[in-house]
Formats: structure tokens, C-alpha cells, sequence
């Protein structure tokens, strides 16, 4: 790790709104190059351009999907003609996941009415941690860590908002679900933030 990543201060602490003066540029070969795991297929992330972007790691048999799954179906569902795309990714890091990523979109989708492509797409399993992890991973531990300086996701239902340039605005814990995320949402898609 280079001395400019160790002594970089979290941008973040308290949840905190991260100023556009405070974000990091914005990455083009992130958004231009990197692809996503969807079908067994690589989709360019280009084609899920949006306003803003909700990126989140899920996990079907966590207790606490019951409660995040509906109100990030809320927010595709009500900000999606504004711009907003949201992007879940299983994976098998921390308990394993028991579903097949066909399987578990079919179960959201049936469940939860989550998942509506491309509004909500849930994703191939990726790892979101270490060295193995999804290059979209990567990039959002390094850029946004949590409050505590910890580069990496921690529990399952950590959610990231992006702005259009897919620049990390702000970063939720698992306990905060969509509704509380909403007028964080709202203001990036109207520009306010």
C-alpha cells in the first residue's frame, strides 16, 4: 500500500454527507472498462448508466433481507424514471449464499418485487472482500471507507450511493434500509447534493 492510502483521512466519519469538493474524481476506466456479472454473461456497467446508483452486497437468508429488500424495491421502483439504478450483488464470502443467482433473482423478484432489470438488477455472485473480490468492490472499499477507516464491506446490506460519474457520495451501514436513504436519493437525482 502506497503512503498516500495510508495516511488518507476517512472521508466519511458519522455517515456524513461527503462533499463534491471531498469526493474522489471521477474513475473513467471504472465506468468505461469494468463489466458485470449477469447470466453468466460480462454487461458493461455503461449500459446501466443512471442519475445515481445504489450499489448494495445481499444475502437471501439474512434476517435482516426481510427489511432491506422491500425498501430497495421502493426505491427503484419510485426513482427510476429520475435516473436511479440499483445494483445488488450476491455473494458466498461470510455464510455461504444457498442459492444460484438465477434462483435468487426468481426468489426477490417473487418475494419482494425486487430486481426489475435494469432498474434493479441483482447480480451473479462476486466476492465483495480480499483479494479475490469484483473490481467494482474494490473500487468502492478504497474509495469510501466506513466511519470506523475499515476499506472493505464489514456485514451483508452495506449499501453505497454514486453519483452519475459513479463517484461514492455516501456509504449506509446494514441497519439503515432504503426508506432512510430516500432523501439522500432524492437530492443526488435532483442535482441538490
Amino acid at each position: 500500500m502506497d503512503a498516500a492510502k495510508k495516511t488518507r483521512p476517512t472521508r466519511n466519519p458519522q455517515h456524513a454527507f461527503v462533499s463534491p469538493d471531498d469526493a474522489p474524481p471521477a474513475t473513467p476506466k471504472i465506468f468505461d472498462e469494468l463489466s458485470l456479472p449477469y447470466a453468466g454473461k460480462s454487461l458493461p456497467l455503461r449500459r446501466f448508466k443512471g442519475k445515481g446508483y445504489v450499489v448494495v452486497n445481499i444475502k437471501s437468508d439474512d434476517p435482516q433481507a426481510l427489511k432491506q429488500l422491500p425498501a430497495l424495491a421502493y426505491l427503484s421502483s419510485k426513482y427510476f424514471a429520475q435516473g436511479l439504478r440499483v445494483l445488488a450483488f450476491p455473494s458466498d464470502q461470510g455464510y455461504f449464499e444457498p442459492d444460484i443467482a438465477d434462483m435468487i433473482r426468481a426468489k426477490y423478484f417473487q418475494q419482494y418485487s425486487f430486481g426489475q432489470f435494469p432498474a434493479a438488477v441483482v447480480f451473479d455472485k462476486v466476492d465483495v472482500i480480499g483479494k479475490t473480490a469484483h473490481p467494482l468492490w474494490r473500487y468502492l472499499n478504497d474509495e469510501l471507507p466506513n466511519p470506523n477507516g475499515v476499506a472493505r464491506v464489514t456485514l451483508n446490506f452495506e449499501k453505497f450511493l454514486l453519483d452519475e460519474d459513479f463517484r461514492p457520495v455516501r456509504r449506509y451501514p446494514r441497519l439503515y434500509d432504503g426508506y432512510e436513504m430516500e432523501r439522500d436519493v432524492a437530492a443526488l437525482l435532483a442535482g441538490d447534493q
